[in-house]
């Protein structure tokens, strides 16, 4: 599940209360631990991305994120990362081959790479510039 959370908006303070506890609310319709969201929210550095950051969970929790990668440095987590890539090639209309070319840590296409704090499966998410 991918939730899209603005973080430098919510760290600079430009949300108002009420446009923050409403993004808080709609993140509870997917996490319903209170403390693993004011975690994200307030104490959880955040990274930048090309377009929105957007942070992956597993087992009903936020995973860490783990570092900016390309192809390279992920191709051998390619098994455990298959579901993130079949989505990620489906939802957009991109074959598995072209991500391996096109994937490159710093480049046009960039990948997210994240890890489960409890069961440390890996999770993939990209951005387009």
């Amino acid at each position: 599940m991918v939730i899209a959370i603005t973080f430098v908006a919510v760290l600079w303070g430009v949300f108002s209360p009420e446009t923050l506890q409403n993004v808080t609310d709609q993140i509870q319709t997917y996490i319903n631990h209170e403390e693993y969201i004011d975690e994200l929210i307030f104490r959880t550095p955040g990274y930048h991305g090309w377009q929105q950051e957007y942070w992956l969970s597993h087992c009903g929790d936020f995973c860490a994120i783990v570092q900016y990668v390309g192809w390279k440095e992920i191709e051998h987590l390619e098994e455990e990362l298959s579901e993130d890539i079949e989505e990620i090639c489906s939802g957009g209309n991109v074959t598995k081959e072209n991500l391996k070319q096109w994937l490159v840590n710093g480049g046009d296409l960039q990948g997210y790479l994240f890890q489960c704090v409890h069961c440390k499966k890996h999770r993939l998410h990209i951005d387009a510039s």
